[in-house]
């Protein structure tokens, strides 16, 4: 048996449809309306409840224009200097292309990890290995965790074009995301 009937449209005295011409699909189909209806609330509440099963991270970006003068950047300049030494010729505005290499490189997380943090998740201001909250047998195991994890939350793109340097941060609070953003700046 077809779950679907073909209704013969009746008209009253004026040609216009009855109110059953409306009424009878919808009886016919109640099941199959009530199984869409269950289904779609089943969605809206599983999407209402993502931010409780997946954390939720807070995004805080900087661009920076970075000085292309080798004396202006002494620190960098160093790096122009050395790689001299190698035989790379690396002019001032290709300074800028090391930026993302450099921000990303362990020394410079480090630094920003065993900084300590004002969060809203604890009373006192805490490193990153604690915001993580890792729980590894040796310290340096939690900094070789906490290194990869800031890698994968942190991104620093050059554009060639521009030498603009844009850095994004992911954290699970936005005041942290600027913070440690500001520290590896």
């Amino acid at each position: 048996m077809s779950d679907t009937v073909q209704t013969v449209k009746t008209t009253d005295r004026k040609g216009e449809p009855r109110l059953e011409d409306y009424l009878v699909p919808v009886w016919v189909n109640r099941k199959r309306i009530l199984a869409i209806s269950i289904g779609v609330a089943l969605i809206t509440l599983i999407l209402n409840f993502i931010p409780f099963i997946f954390p939720v991270y807070y995004k805080s970006t900087a661009t920076l224009l970075p000085e292309t003068s080798k004396d202006k950047l002494s620190a960098l300049g160093q790096f122009a200097d050395i790689a001299s030494l190698a035989g790379v010729n690396v002019p001032g505005s290709e300074i800028a292309r090391l930026y993302p290499t450099i921000v990303k490189s362990e020394t410079i997380l480090r630094n920003a990890i065993e900084k300590r943090y004002k969060t809203q998740s604890f009373s006192d201001s805490v490193n990153l290995i604690q915001i993580f909250d890792f729980d590894e047998e040796t310290p340096e195991k939690n900094m070789a965790k906490a290194i990869k994890t800031m890698d994968a939350l942190m991104s620093a793109t050059h554009d060639n074009k521009t030498s603009v340097v844009t850095m994004t941060m992911e954290m699970p609070e936005p005041q942290l995301a600027a913070d440690v953003l500001n520290a590896v700046i």
